[in-house]
């Protein structure tokens, strides 16, 4: 354990640097429940604290049993007295807060390196139980994923063909969004169309995406339905990745008024985007966030 917090104090060195605000740790309520002694007391605030810290930085999510563990494992080293341990994790958390002012773009950059520390410490400590079980939990929210100390970072399974595009991201992904709708003509009973939106990915192993979509928006018995597609090059960066759209289309139909109906070139700028890939109950999904404005959504394997 001692070993692990060493590297770990290393790593606050580095995240200082990275901080953009002078926010000190959250103070615990009075009342805030101590379940085990030390300088600071560990309290369920003060776990609550640490946990966010790492799902934070691992970009995972602890399920009950391994936040019960987290727990205990926390308790063992407040338990133990050991005032530089205590102090490593308490300098941890206020590193997090020390980022509450930062942009989005100025989080993600952070994350990004300190994830890199952390999964390099625990690779090297992982017979401590706490790399181990944050190993686990890391791992559980990116399946396929193989972290080695040599690396420093989390790398894929297998190798990276020449395109520079990971196998895990070749294939099409698709986020549905929409609901039917709830007009009817009184005169006919015909109902309106649906309000939909359905925003697709292909990424290929050559290296090149398609991006298409579809939205169609029905006001009484007028649908308005517009279609756009465009394709080019994918450049992936570790956990990033770039889109350079070559010209594609957009074309727009109104069922109401014709003479409104379009098609055109689009031209669009190039996007970077931040990704992981996580499973849900339906499989797996690419869940992106544009760099640009920190928008984000998933989308779901086909």
């Amino acid at each position: 354990m001692r070993h692990l917090l060493c590297s770990l104090l290393i790593l606050l060195l580095f995240a200082a640097s990275t901080s953009y605000s002078r926010n000190r740790i959250t103070q615990q309520k009075p009342d805030d429940e101590v379940i085990a002694q030390g300088n600071p007391p560990l309290t369920v605030g003060r776990v609550d604290q640490l946990a966010e810290f790492f799902e934070w930085s691992l970009d995972s999510k602890f399920t009950k049993s391994q936040r019960t563990l987290f727990t205990a494992r926390l308790v063992e080293i407040w338990e133990k007295r050991d005032q530089s341990s205590i102090d490593a994790f308490m300098n941890m958390r206020k590193s997090y807060d020390s980022l509450a002012t930062a942009t989005p773009e100025q989080r993600n950059e952070a994350r990004g390196k300190i994830q890199t520390l952390l999964l390099d410490v625990f690779v090297k400590n992982s017979a401590d139980s706490l790399a181990q079980l944050l190993l686990t939990v890391y791992k559980a929210s990116h399946p396929g994923a193989v972290i080695t100390p040599q690396t420093q970072s989390a790398v894929n399974p297998t190798p990276v063909p020449a395109s520079g595009v990971p196998a895990e991201l070749v294939g099409e992904w698709i986020a549905r969004r929409g609901s039917g709708s709830s007009y009817v003509n009184p005169n006919t009973g015909q109902t309106g169309g649906v309000n939909a939106t359905i925003d697709s990915y292909k990424i290929f192993a050559n290296g090149k995406y398609e991006h298409s979509i579809f939205i169609q928006s029905s006001l009484y018995n007028c649908t308005l339905t517009t279609v756009g597609r465009e394709t080019g090059p994918i450049s992936v960066q570790a956990s990033n990745f770039t889109l350079t759209p070559g010209p594609g289309t957009l074309a727009s139909t109104n069922s109401c008024n014709p003479s409104l109906n379009e098609k055109q070139q689009s031209n669009e700028n190039p996007e970077t985007y931040s990704w992981r890939i996580q499973r849900n109950e339906y499989g797996l999904e690419l869940c992106l966030q544009r760099r640009r404005d920190g928008a984000s959504a998933c989308y779901q394997k086909q």
